[in-house]
């Protein structure tokens, strides 16, 4: 049996994004974490340079994977999903929705709580843009959320 022949154009399309998401953002947090000991604004443009680096890896990435995706089986890629697939997305776009929006729920808290208690400030993890980063681990999350649940979907109703 054939793993990937057993896949439809969406479920390798799922895993094409779940594996460029996970390697490139997994290595930009990893990078991240490095950038507390420098100085303030070395640290700042560091994690800038290092987001545009990653975004523009994850966009080429997904460009040059899905269309050898799509090349495969150039059919596949142009049908319109069906009812199944259809219901796995908006499942999958739910699961994702919750967590974003329990990220951004949980910054703006720490941002009222530091306006507030500005003191608490200091207690913060010494990363520049903090608040940006937090923002970015909570999408992140969520679409590795949303691209796990599709492959989950699929798989299961492939068994």
């Amino acid at each position: 049996m054939n793993f990937t022949l057993d896949m439809s154009f969406r479920e390798k399309s799922a895993w094409a994004s779940f594996i460029i998401t996970l390697v490139i953002f997994g290595n930009y947090f990893y990078e991240l974490s490095g950038f507390a000991a420098l100085d303030q604004q070395a640290a700042k443009d560091a994690a800038l340079s290092l987001l545009a680096r990653s975004i523009v890896a994850v966009i080429v990435l997904e460009i040059l994977i899905h269309s050898l995706i799509a090349a495969m089986d150039s059919k596949a890629a142009e049908a319109a999903a069906d009812e199944r697939e259809q219901a796995i997305a908006s499942k999958a776009n739910h699961y994702g929705y919750y967590l974003l929006s329990a990220t951004v729920l949980m910054v703006i808290g720490r941002m009222l709580l530091l306006e507030f208690f500005p003191e608490r400030a200091d207690s913060s993890i010494e990363l520049p843009m903090l608040t940006l980063h937090l923002l970015m681990l909570g999408f992140i999350l969520s679409e590795l959320l949303r691209f796990g649940s599709q492959i989950w979907a699929y798989r299961r109703s492939a068994l």
